[in-house]
């Protein structure tokens, strides 16, 4: 399959809508029987969160997850923006809980 599609994918939109708009492409190709595996590269305090969302579109998910926390938190000044990050994502992994996106 070629991956010419993945430039129609929109950048600034909700993880939601991401895994919705990836799992219409990948029915129009092959079918909704035979869904391929989608493979999420994301940010180490996304996977979760992503994972879960593309899980509950019905995608075969496997993540591979970018270290960035672990990178800002080897650096004392960054140790504070980082734990920042993470409790804004565990805020959006509540959200999500609680709307029903994952």
């Amino acid at each position: 399959m070629k991956i010419s599609w993945l430039a129609d994918l929109p950048r600034f939109s909700a993880r939601a809508t991401k895994a919705l708009y990836t799992k219409r492409i990948l029915e129009r190709h092959y079918g909704r029987s035979r869904l391929p595996q989608v493979v999420v590269l994301t940010s180490d305090y996304h996977s979760w969160r992503a994972r879960r969302t593309f899980e509950h579109c019905g995608l075969e998910t496997a993540m591979i997850p970018i270290p960035d926390v672990i990178k800002r938190s080897s650096s004392l000044s960054f140790r504070w923006t980082g734990t920042l990050l993470l409790l804004s994502e565990v805020a959006k992994d509540l959200f999500y809980l609680a709307t029903g996106k994952m």
